[in-house]
Protein backbone atom coordinates (compact mmCIF):
# COMPACT_ATOMS: atom_id res chain seq x y z
CA UNK A 1 0.00 0.00 0.00
CA UNK A 2 1.39 3.61 -0.73
CA UNK A 3 1.87 5.63 1.93
CA UNK A 4 3.93 8.38 3.00
CA UNK A 5 6.21 6.92 4.94
CA UNK A 6 6.89 4.17 2.24
CA UNK A 7 7.04 6.68 -0.41
CA UNK A 8 10.01 8.00 1.87
CA UNK A 9 11.51 5.14 2.16
CA UNK A 10 11.87 4.47 -1.47
CA UNK A 11 12.97 7.45 -2.20
CA UNK A 12 15.44 8.14 0.46
CA UNK A 13 17.18 4.97 -0.61
CA UNK A 14 16.98 6.19 -4.36
CA UNK A 15 18.54 9.40 -3.31
CA UNK A 16 21.45 7.81 -1.23
CA UNK A 17 22.25 5.58 -3.71
CA UNK A 18 22.56 8.63 -6.66
CA UNK A 19 24.41 11.16 -4.19
CA UNK A 20 27.07 7.98 -3.26
CA UNK A 21 27.70 7.07 -7.03
CA UNK A 22 25.95 9.82 -9.15
CA UNK A 23 24.88 7.48 -11.49
CA UNK A 24 21.66 5.51 -12.62
CA UNK A 25 18.25 6.34 -12.41
CA UNK A 26 18.21 7.14 -8.75
CA UNK A 27 17.35 11.38 -9.00
CA UNK A 28 14.82 9.93 -11.49
CA UNK A 29 13.61 7.74 -8.79
CA UNK A 30 13.59 10.34 -5.78
CA UNK A 31 11.89 13.06 -8.38
CA UNK A 32 9.01 11.31 -9.35
CA UNK A 33 8.00 10.59 -5.59
CA UNK A 34 8.50 13.96 -4.70
CA UNK A 35 6.36 14.74 -7.80
CA UNK A 36 4.12 12.35 -6.28
CA UNK A 37 4.02 13.91 -2.90
CA UNK A 38 3.57 17.46 -4.30
CA UNK A 39 0.87 16.42 -6.69
CA UNK A 40 -1.07 14.24 -3.89
CA UNK A 41 -1.03 16.83 -0.97
CA UNK A 42 -4.29 16.50 1.11
CA UNK A 43 -7.17 18.36 0.30
CA UNK A 44 -8.60 17.83 4.22
CA UNK A 45 -6.65 20.24 6.04
CA UNK A 46 -5.60 23.77 5.84
CA UNK A 47 -1.99 22.67 5.39
CA UNK A 48 -0.01 20.10 3.31
CA UNK A 49 -0.64 16.52 4.00
CA UNK A 50 -0.68 13.15 2.97
CA UNK A 51 -3.45 10.71 3.96
CA UNK A 52 -3.79 6.88 4.97
CA UNK A 53 -6.18 5.00 3.09
CA UNK A 54 -7.06 2.66 5.60
CA UNK A 55 -8.37 2.50 9.06
CA UNK A 56 -6.13 1.73 12.50
CA UNK A 57 -8.79 0.30 14.69
CA UNK A 58 -6.45 0.34 17.42
CA UNK A 59 -5.54 3.60 17.51
CA UNK A 60 -9.30 5.08 16.83
CA UNK A 61 -8.16 6.44 13.26
CA UNK A 62 -10.73 6.18 10.52
CA UNK A 63 -9.87 6.15 7.13
CA UNK A 64 -7.75 9.28 5.86
CA UNK A 65 -5.99 10.09 9.35
CA UNK A 66 -2.24 11.80 8.83
CA UNK A 67 0.94 11.19 10.65
CA UNK A 68 3.61 12.85 11.90
CA UNK A 69 6.25 10.53 10.80
CA UNK A 70 4.44 10.46 7.84
CA UNK A 71 4.80 14.09 7.12
CA UNK A 72 8.03 14.55 8.35
CA UNK A 73 9.30 11.69 5.86
CA UNK A 74 7.60 13.35 2.93
CA UNK A 75 9.08 16.52 4.00
CA UNK A 76 12.54 14.93 4.15
CA UNK A 77 11.88 13.60 0.44
CA UNK A 78 10.68 16.92 -0.60
CA UNK A 79 13.90 18.67 0.67
CA UNK A 80 16.15 15.95 -1.25
CA UNK A 81 14.31 16.92 -4.17
CA UNK A 82 14.85 20.63 -3.79
CA UNK A 83 18.50 20.15 -3.05
CA UNK A 84 18.38 18.34 -6.88
CA UNK A 85 16.70 20.36 -8.41
CA UNK A 86 16.22 24.13 -6.47
CA UNK A 87 12.11 23.53 -7.99
CA UNK A 88 10.10 26.32 -5.72
CA UNK A 89 7.20 23.51 -5.68
CA UNK A 90 9.13 21.27 -3.18
CA UNK A 91 10.06 23.91 -0.77
CA UNK A 92 6.56 25.33 -1.01
CA UNK A 93 5.04 22.37 0.22
CA UNK A 94 7.32 21.40 2.87
CA UNK A 95 6.55 24.93 4.27
CA UNK A 96 2.77 24.22 4.11
CA UNK A 97 3.29 20.92 5.81
CA UNK A 98 5.21 22.77 8.92
CA UNK A 99 1.79 24.14 9.75
CA UNK A 100 0.24 20.87 10.43
CA UNK A 101 3.21 20.67 12.99
CA UNK A 102 2.33 24.18 14.57
CA UNK A 103 -1.98 22.98 14.88
CA UNK A 104 -2.92 21.57 18.00
CA UNK A 105 -4.41 17.72 17.70
CA UNK A 106 -7.74 19.21 18.71
CA UNK A 107 -7.64 21.30 15.41
CA UNK A 108 -6.94 18.21 13.48
CA UNK A 109 -2.91 19.17 13.46
CA UNK A 110 -0.20 16.76 14.95
CA UNK A 111 1.01 19.04 18.21
CA UNK A 112 -0.43 17.60 21.39
CA UNK A 113 0.21 19.52 24.27
CA UNK A 114 2.30 17.36 26.51
CA UNK A 115 2.01 17.43 30.33
CA UNK A 116 4.89 19.20 30.81
CA UNK A 117 4.71 22.79 28.54
CA UNK A 118 6.15 21.31 25.63
CA UNK A 119 4.40 19.76 22.20
CA UNK A 120 4.53 15.75 21.44
CA UNK A 121 3.91 15.01 17.54
CA UNK A 122 1.65 12.44 16.88
CA UNK A 123 2.39 9.18 14.89
CA UNK A 124 -1.44 8.49 15.64
CA UNK A 125 -3.85 11.76 16.05
CA UNK A 126 -6.53 10.79 17.71
CA UNK A 127 -7.86 14.00 19.69
CA UNK A 128 -9.76 11.86 22.38
CA UNK A 129 -6.80 9.28 22.93
CA UNK A 130 -3.53 10.63 22.34
CA UNK A 131 -1.04 7.50 21.24
CA UNK A 132 2.18 9.38 22.08
CA UNK A 133 4.30 6.57 19.89
CA UNK A 134 8.00 7.83 20.87
CA UNK A 135 9.31 7.08 17.30
CA UNK A 136 6.99 9.11 15.38
CA UNK A 137 7.87 12.02 17.65
CA UNK A 138 11.52 11.56 18.07
CA UNK A 139 11.21 11.38 14.01
CA UNK A 140 9.23 14.31 13.66
CA UNK A 141 12.27 16.38 16.42
CA UNK A 142 14.66 15.30 14.57
CA UNK A 143 13.07 15.58 10.39
CA UNK A 144 12.23 19.66 11.82
CA UNK A 145 15.87 19.86 12.94
CA UNK A 146 17.42 18.21 9.67
CA UNK A 147 15.15 20.47 7.47
CA UNK A 148 16.65 23.32 9.71
CA UNK A 149 19.97 22.91 9.42
CA UNK A 150 19.68 21.70 5.27
CA UNK A 151 17.89 24.61 4.49
CA UNK A 152 20.37 27.53 6.36
CA UNK A 153 23.06 25.47 4.20
CA UNK A 154 20.79 25.92 1.00
CA UNK A 155 20.30 29.98 1.28
CA UNK A 156 19.64 31.37 4.52
CA UNK A 157 18.35 34.73 3.71
CA UNK A 158 15.37 33.78 1.18
CA UNK A 159 14.39 30.95 3.44
CA UNK A 160 14.17 32.43 6.95
CA UNK A 161 10.33 32.11 7.97
CA UNK A 162 10.40 28.50 7.32
CA UNK A 163 13.34 28.87 9.92
CA UNK A 164 11.49 31.16 12.15
CA UNK A 165 8.73 28.66 12.10
CA UNK A 166 11.13 25.72 12.78
CA UNK A 167 12.74 27.46 15.88
CA UNK A 168 9.00 28.41 17.22
CA UNK A 169 8.23 24.94 16.92
CA UNK A 170 11.92 23.73 18.76
CA UNK A 171 10.93 26.33 21.55
CA UNK A 172 7.25 24.84 22.36
CA UNK A 173 8.97 21.21 21.90
CA UNK A 174 11.76 21.91 24.81
CA UNK A 175 9.14 23.79 26.89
Amino acid sequence: QITPITIHDYANRAYVDYCESNIGNGKSILLRHADYLVDNVSERRSYASWDYEFAIDKYGLETGWHSSIGNAGAMVTLLHAYSLTRDERYIATIESALEGFRTPLSEGGLANPADVDGVWFEEYPNPIDPSTVLNGHLFSVIVLDYISISLSRINESEYNSIKENLESLFDQCSK
